[in-house]
């Protein structure tokens, strides 16, 4: 039977006649041509239509169950490029956006498995997402909200993202972003002394020297060397800083607990110098530096930090005022950070633990009311 089949391939493609096999199943090469159907054995042809048809069947029910799925199982969910090349550099998509929507491929495939599994009267059963919303949302009302667990790769719907986002931010303080969780010393400076209205000579010349040498460095180095600073600057007694001498501020170029720069330490002492002037004539620093805001804190009202400015015309015109009288170091930016630091301006974003304890400190000790 194999032989007989091959041979008659054979012949069927062949135009030569094939000297090996036996006379009678030789014949004359074909008048039609090689690929007639009519030349092709009867089972060979059924069996090709039969293939045709089933490879067409399943190509359709694929491509059906596929727009099925994608139309009806999620709907709100749109598919977008994974890859931000694709969206160019235009694109109002955000990375956030691509991200959470790149395990769309699994999402569908978990879509396929919820569409045939149906509850009674043909309703679908609510996923695993829909229920952690449904507990997150309800335990949120009672005032115990938790973040739900997720599977690796498991789209967040933007309900459910906006819920995590209000709870995160309701657990950390608004000032994480730049005061890491470890740093003690940076975050018991913003719970207990950034923004708290300070009204002492010493104190507030001590503010105005460490900022002037935060420039070109983070606020954490100079926190952690603040100790160093005292030493090295008799605790910012004003009289004995102004009182120093040029091979005190040589001296000081070899000290590592503080900011080594020539012309920060020079600064400091010609600070001192004008902060003497300044309180013969207006009989306190504090009172001439508390001038420039009305004498009382300016409250305002940010919803974020990013909306706060980087210097105000209170700043700029406290900034020309100073160097009028030979101060270095204080620039309208430098002076906005001494400001708020020492609570001339109240910063904190409405709304945060913060903003409300500053606040209900103010109101305790009737600063807003004018001095």
């Amino acid at each position: 039977f194999l032989f007989k089949c091959w041979s008659r391939w054979r012949l069927l493609f062949s135009s030569e006649t094939p000297a090996l096999l036996p006379s009678k199943l030789i014949r004359p090469p074909p008048a039609q041509p090689p690929f007639c159907p009519a030349r092709l054995p009867s089972t060979t042809w059924i069996l090709g239509v039969l293939l045709l048809v089933c490879s067409f069947c399943s190509c359709a029910t694929t491509t059906t169950t596929t727009t099925y799925i994608a139309t009806t199982t999620a709907p709100h969910q749109p598919v977008w490029p994974t890859n931000r090349a694709l969206l160019g550099r235009n694109s109002r998509v955000s990375d956030e956006t691509i991200m959470r929507t790149r395990s769309s491929t699994r999402l569908i495939a978990r879509a396929m498995k919820t569409a045939t599994s149906c509850g009674p009267k043909g309703r679908k059963r609510p996923n695993r997402q829909e229920i952690e919303s449904a507990k997150f949302n309800a335990t949120r009302r009672q005032g115990t909200a938790r973040i739900p667990k997720r599977r690796k790769g498991e789209m967040v719907s933007k309900d459910q993202s906006d819920n995590l986002h209000n709870a995160a931010e309701a657990e950390s303080p608004w000032y994480r972003k730049f005061v890491p969780e470890q740093d003690g010393v940076y975050q018991n400076y913003m719970e207990n002394e950034w923004g708290y209205p300070e009204f002492d000579d010493q104190r507030l010349f001590e503010m105005l020297i460490l900022e002037g040498a935060q420039a070109g460095l983070s606020w954490a180095t100079i926190l952690k060397k603040r100790q160093g600073y005292q030493k090295a600057f008799h605790n910012f007694e004003i009289k004995k800083v102004a009182a120093m001498t040029p091979e005190d501020e040589l001296a000081l170029l070899n000290d590592p607990s503080i900011v080594r720069n020539k012309l920060k330490i020079k600064a400091a002492v010609k600070n001192a110098r004008g902060s003497l002037k300044i309180i013969e004539e207006h009989g306190s620093l504090s009172k001439y530096l508390w001038s420039f805001v009305g004498g009382r804190p300016m409250v305002n009202h940010w919803g974020s930090f990013q909306e706060v400015p980087v210097k105000t015309a209170e700043a700029e015109e406290m900034s020309k005022a100073l160097k009028k009288r030979g101060f270095s170091f204080v620039g309208p930016t430098i002076l906005y950070a001494f400001m708020q630091a020492c609570g001339m301006v109240l910063d904190h974003p409405v709304g945060t633990p913060q903003h409300k304890k500053v606040l209900r400190y103010l109101k305790n000790k009737k600063l807003l009311e004018k001095r």
